[in-house]
């Protein structure tokens, strides 16, 4: 597994282990940065997040961000569409 996938699956797990307290903690609906397997900050919005990310010296690509309180599906499925043939 690379760094980046690595990364990922901790942050992913940290999600799956807060989801049911970040909209106590933060608020419902702002935005949460995950970052190394823990919350490292949280907004009103995401360009406010990742603003604040930049400024911790946090790159946002390295991060999970997720809105509190909302259900995000464990899979999805994307449809490409490759215009007219």
């Amino acid at each position: 597994m690379s760094g980046a996938d690595q990364s990922r699956a901790v942050n992913l797990e940290a999600y799956r282990r807060l989801k049911g307290s970040l909209g106590r903690t933060y608020g419902r609906g702002r935005f949460v940065a995950i970052c190394v397997g823990r919350v490292a900050a949280d907004a009103a919005t995401f360009d406010d997040l990742r603003s604040r990310l930049a400024q911790m010296g946090e790159d946002p690509s390295n991060s999970l961000i997720v809105q509190a309180d909302v259900d995000y599906p464990e899979e999805v499925v994307i449809f490409c569409l490759n215009g007219p043939s």
